[in-house]
């Protein structure tokens, strides 16, 4: 600990100061005047973080207390000391604090955190939100799980429209949570057409994980007789995936019309419940004796912890924490699960948290703390601001990105549920887009492929070529194709688009030739897998240049990247580079700045396919379009030996018209049609 932890008055002296023996702090209560009793709504204040003449002090530790007398040292509203870490993203948290009333261990719900939740869930349904798709009072999930006291059961959705005298779906609850690994789910209950009509009629509670145990409590709580859980209300038939496909597609809905989702963010798996959960960060107890009141003592607790600040979202640790560092957030299901819930009741490690598109607040056990307003995706999902190419980029800049950190064996159990998982978001967008299902190809959306194809990973392929060619060639059946991001062999790593195709404070892009997308489902649900897909691109078609030369670039790193130019002749002794190559594979052997190959020496039939041009900075002020300099960019493509006259997607290239390249580079070059699988 740091001696900068100790707070002075402006007098000099200290309220709290660190034993220099012992490296205890020790909190002296009689040095502050008139702050020995304050209530939660009382403007004045004192905080542990910050001076009496106000100065922020920079802390790495977070300063709670324990039960039994110690009042309580809750957060100010208008206060956040940070200890600044070496890169700007992170910090260190430390709460300001406020004298308050007496804490607990374990986060339990009880009468004030209840009342709190529905008195929440009131205002938010009087809230004018935003128009949503997903808000749809009349949408009846198939199967709810009617969690009433003496009697748990799965209600069919006839039932529960029969039961409807306004055809008006009752309230439920759903429950966005970890199933875990294989060997953690191995007894959470499942619902198959085999028991379906037995559990029609009753399910033992017994049968349940903590975690679904924990949610059918919550929801009685708040008076709700419905539960959507997905493991007891999807048929989970292991040879027949209909109901599971049907299911994924209305995901928006189901969420969307929840009152609200109950986040699981404290749990790693089903079998861990979220009530009661201790704050499982490490703490040093400091005892504590107030010299103003005998009776009161008690301890301090100190812990330290590390958020990652986002800036769409408020910089509260107990509401960050919960989420950011937990299971939860890395999982793949979760993430569609928390964007499309209209109402989230987020249960974390340190707080209980309410959001909806309109406000977000932390009731952390007596108190609460109204911190943002707005969620994000909120204001992505209001239709009288959805303006096309807006969201178009969100989907490929914000939503792909984010998603694909989540996937690999750590975030899907199942790993082909990569396009399922993101089902329920592809049909809230469609809508919004007002296009037909049958524009969502693989990931992607017809009418942005020009750009969209453009997508990189930001994580270094371990396999050279011939290893890489090898696994795209044993992938090829049921699978999705190569020019989809979210393809096998992109499956560990994020992915994200070349960023300057939507750069705002360039020119747009411009489509430079037509493409002619088809997939195969493997079902029913238009956003969900793919066995197989074809690009049908009429472009121009060029051999890739000899010269790969490889450069380090610090915006995308980990990843290889090389840099091709043609023969130095044409332009003098020194070298041009006409484009940046990104190629899908490792070349160990260019590990070296500047080491030179050919891909030629690799292997023939490297050819450039170019999707689209647009115009360098600087050049907005020329009118006539046609004439304007444009650098191009494309696909990097190889022949795929199995199927002659198909190609693998291998790389991408951008070349610059300032450097010799751009749309000039392809003018003697002809027009053909070439298909990508």
């Amino acid at each position: 600990m740091s001696g900068s932890a100790d707070t002075l008055q402006n007098d000099g002296v200290r309220v709290a100061q660190l034993c220099g023996k012992c490296q205890v702090l020790s909190f002296d209560d009689s040095k502050i005047d008139d702050h020995i009793e304050i209530s939660f709504a009382d403007e004045k204040r004192l905080g542990l973080c910050q001076g009496a003449n106000w100065k922020p002090l920079h802390l790495e530790f977070l300063l709670t207390d324990d039960y039994p007398d110690l009042p309580y040292l809750t957060c100010q509203q208008k206060a956040l000391a940070t200890y600044k870490h070496s890169d700007p993203k992170w910090h260190r948290f430390c709460h300001p604090v406020a004298i308050h009333s007496p804490i607990r261990d374990n986060f339990t719900l009880d009468r004030g955190s209840i009342d709190w939740v529905i008195r929440n869930l009131k205002d938010c349904a009087s809230h004018q939100h935003p128009k949503n798709s997903s808000l749809d009072p009349t949408f009846f999930p198939p199967r709810l799980l009617d969690v009433r006291e003496g009697l748990l059961r799965l209600v069919l959705q006839k039932e529960l429209v029969k039961r409807s005298s306004n055809s008006i779906c009752p309230k439920y609850t759903a429950l966005s949570y970890v199933w875990g690994t294989k060997d953690d789910v191995i007894h959470q209950p499942k619902t198959t057409s085999a028991n379906l009509q037995q559990r029609c009629l009753s399910i033992q509670e017994e049968e349940l994980t903590l975690a679904i145990k924990d949610a059918v409590h919550v929801s009685r709580a708040l008076s709700v007789d419905y539960l959507w859980v997905d493991t007891l209300c999807i048929l989970q038939d292991e040879y027949d995936a209909s109901d599971w496909q049907k299911n994924c597609s209305v995901m928006d809905l189901i969420y969307g019309n929840a009152q609200p989702t109950i986040c699981a963010s404290s749990s790693n798996n089903c079998n861990e419940g979220f009530l009661g959960n201790s704050d499982l960060l490490p703490r040093i107890y400091i005892p504590f004796q107030s010299k103003i009141n005998a009776t009161m003592h008690g301890t301090h607790s100190i812990q330290q912890f590390v958020v990652k600040i986002d800036s769409d979202m408020a910089d509260w640790p107990t509401s960050l924490y919960g989420k950011q560092f937990s299971s939860w957030s890395r999982r793949g299901w979760t993430f569609q699960e928390h964007l499309l819930s209209t109402r989230t009741l987020m249960f974390g490690k340190l707080s209980l948290q309410f959001e909806c598109p309109m406000i977000a607040e932390i009731y952390n056990y007596n108190s609460s703390v109204h911190y943002y307003k707005g969620s994000k995706l909120s204001r992505y999902m209001d239709e009288s601001n959805a303006d096309t190419d807006r969201l178009y980029k969100i989907w490929v800049t914000g939503f792909i990105h984010e998603f694909s950190q989540r996937r690999g064996p750590d975030s899907l159990t199942v790993l082909t549920d990569c396009l399922p998982a993101l089902s329920g978001l592809a049909a809230k967008f469609c809508h919004l887009l007002k296009v037909p299902k049958s524009d969502y190809v693989a990931g992607l959306w017809k009418a942005d492929l020009f750009r969209a194809l453009m997508w990189v990973r930001n994580w270094k392929s371990q396999l050279d070529f011939e290893n890489h060619l090898r696994d795209l060639e044993e992938e090829e059946s049921g699978s999705a194709p190569t020019w989809s991001w979210s393809h096998n062999s992109a499956m560990n790593g994020s992915a994200g688009v070349y960023m300057p195709l939507y750069d705002p404070r360039t020119m747009p892009c411009r489509q430079e030739c037509s493409i002619v997308p088809w997939v195969r489902l493997q079902g029913d649900n238009n956003f969900g897998n793919v066995s197989e897909g074809v690009l049908r691109i009429n472009s121009i078609v060029s051999k890739l240049p000899s010269t790969l030369r490889h450069e380090h670039r610090d915006i995308y790193t980990a990843m290889s990247v090389g840099e091709w130019s043609y023969d130095e002749v044409a332009y003098g002794d020194s070298k041009t580079y006409l484009a940046t190559c990104v190629q899908d594979w490792n070349t160990p052997h260019l590990s070296n700045r500047g080491s030179c190959s050919t891909f030629d020496s690799m292997n023939k039939g490297f050819e450039l396919v170019l999707l689209g041009s647009r115009r360098p900075r600087g050049q907005k002020d020329i009118e006539d379009d046609d004439k304007a300099p444009r650098d191009a960019y494309g696909l990097i493509i190889y022949p795929a030996s199995t199927k002659p006259g198909k190609y693998y997607r291998v790389g991408l290239f951008y070349s610059y018209y300032a450097k010799g390249g751009g749309l000039q580079l392809f003018q003697e070059v002809e027009t053909k049609t070439v298909e990508i699988i």
